[in-house]
């Protein structure tokens, strides 16, 4: 298998797929997967914003709702959108948004953990065509 199309997860899990065979296999696109990856996008947003208001950061109120909204992130979208990964059944559009998606979550990883909130570490790793290997 071509290194540069292979999906893989990353987490031991075994789950690899080519990303060639799998779009070409997989032509329609998994309903709410772009509405996942909005919200994850809106909720990164989030972090930041609290995260750069230091008496936003401060309010416990604030901070635990959006500790609720962080948490439906990463146990539920991610966990769907690897789902859909590991199988081949996002549109390459997604996969790349997706893959867009975990680097900016490894990146607010410090931002979390300013919030005493759960790391984003759990991500799973995809590899798409012309990207470096990790």
């Amino acid at each position: 298998m071509n290194n540069d199309r292979h999906v893989g997860l990353g987490t031991g899990l075994g789950l690899d797929v080519d990303l060639d065979t799998d779009v070409a296999r997989h032509p329609q696109r998994v309903s709410g997967v772009s509405a996942d990856l909005e919200q994850a996008f809106a909720v990164l947003r989030q972090l930041r914003e609290l995260a750069g208001d230091p008496s936003a950061a401060q309010d416990d109120e604030r901070v635990y709702d959006f500790s609720i909204r962080w948490g439906t992130l990463l146990s539920g979208r991610l966990e769907r959108l690897a789902h859909y990964a590991a199988r081949g059944e996002l549109t390459r559009e997604q996969a790349e948004r997706y893959q867009a998606l975990r680097s900016r979550l490894r990146d607010a990883a410090p931002l979390a953990e300013r919030l005493d909130l759960a790391g984003p570490g759990v991500v799973p790793h995809l590899t798409l065509p012309g990207s470096p290997r990790p």
